[in-house]
């Protein structure tokens, strides 16, 4: 109904609707820039440089992304500089929806 196509599976639970982290994970990105006008803050760019495959990196760069924007209050962008070829493809293939 809504295009999004689920995976099978046998049982739906509803589970506890609160996601706060009792223990908090930090994600801390290689470097964080925010473009100013004046003094508004107008663009994020957060940076990661990926040295090699690490598929739980796909995992925390949303988190940097929505935490900037929640910090900031502005567009957001994640740039990953990955010098090997081979990790730039990985990089840059897209992230599975939800």
């Amino acid at each position: 109904m809504l295009g999004v196509s689920l995976p099978d599976y046998t049982e739906a639970q509803v589970v506890s609707a609160d996601l706060t982290q009792i223990q908090p994970a930090e994600y801390r990105a290689d470097a964080v820039v925010v473009l100013r006008e004046g003094e508004e803050d107008v663009r994020v760019i957060v940076v990661e440089a990926q040295l090699a495959t690490a598929p739980r990196k796909r995992l925390s760069w949303p988190a940097y992304v929505t935490v900037s924007r929640a910090i900031y209050g502005c567009p957001v962008a994640l740039l990953v500089v990955a010098p090997d070829p081979a990790v730039a493809r990985w990089c840059a293939e897209r992230w599975r929806q939800l």
